[in-house]
């Protein structure tokens, strides 16, 4: 009986947002192109996150199943690298896309990303403390891509709930992104690189972090997708959380690992 009973208490576990799914982000050597398409090895080196997101504003799977998405980490010294895949057949974006932090309905097709450095904040009752990252691509006037890879981003950071961004992301026009269509199966997948140099805003960063991470350092983060819905019905994420929508914590954790130990510089005079 007890063997039965379990699964489904891990499952209304995860439901009601008591755990944060856990990610392993590698370090690669590798040169990434922003292309939308993750055909290097080092993607290949790359696990697979996601492929069982939640709904949106109940935290349960529902009818997301069909139309899932999935993403992949890695990071070396200079940047954060993110591929993200989602399944639609039919997706619809904002109309007339051109520029980066344009005004956005938020009720169409999109990624969004929320990151906290400083994973000890996962607990917090409110979403304070967060870098949100919002991928869109350029559009016609129909809402369809209309040139890609070209892809911009809305940014916005800060440490309060309300009002709501409470500041932008001063760096954030740095983020590289691409985004394409995706033909088997039909979808849409976004490429990011994300510098290090961009986490400056004071009010998310209260407490020191390594930047570039050292090995072992966790950051709390939550990856979203957006669908053409006007009560978010269709809208998904990672990590579940029971309500509050994306920005509700605990977001899942990305552990940063596999940066090589610096080799002792040796004098090789002392040698001969």
């Amino acid at each position: 009986m007890r063997r039965s009973i379990l699964p489904v208490l891990l499952l209304l576990a995860g439901a009601m947002g008591c755990f944060a799914k856990n990610y392993t982000v590698p370090y690669t050597t590798q040169t990434i192109t922003l292309d939308g398409v993750a055909n290097e090895a080092a993607w290949g080196a790359a696990s697979v996150g996601g492929g069982d997101f939640v709904a949106h504003d109940s935290g349960v799977p529902g009818s997301l199943s069909t139309q899932q998405t999935t993403f992949k980490a890695l990071w070396d010294d200079t940047n954060l690298y993110i591929y993200v895949e989602t399944q639609d057949a039919s997706p619809v974006f904002d109309v007339n896309l051109t520029t980066n932090n344009q005004t956005l309905s938020f009720s169409k097709d999109d990624f969004e990303f929320f990151l906290d450095p400083i994973s000890s904040r996962n607990s917090e009752p409110n979403p304070t403390h967060k870098y949100q990252l919002v991928i869109f691509p350029q559009t016609d006037a129909t809402g369809q891509m209309s040139n890609p890879p070209t892809a911009f981003k809305w940014v916005a950071a800060g440490n309060t709930e309300f009002p709501f961004p409470p500041t932008s992301w001063p760096s954030g026009v740095n983020i590289q992104v691409a985004m394409v269509p995706v033909s088997s199966p039909a979808g849409y997948a976004a490429e990011l690189a994300i510098p290090w140099s961009v986490f400056d805003v004071v009010l998310v960063n209260t407490e020191p972090f390594n930047l570039p991470p050292a090995n072992g350092d966790t950051w709390s983060v939550q990856v979203c997708r957006l669908h053409d819905s006007g009560n978010n019905t269709a809208a998904s994420k990672w990590n579940p959380t029971s309500t509050g929508g994306f920005r509700t914590k605990p977001w899942g954790l990305w552990t940063f690992t596999g940066k090589p130990a610096p080799t002792s510089a040796r004098d090789w005079q002392v040698l001969e």
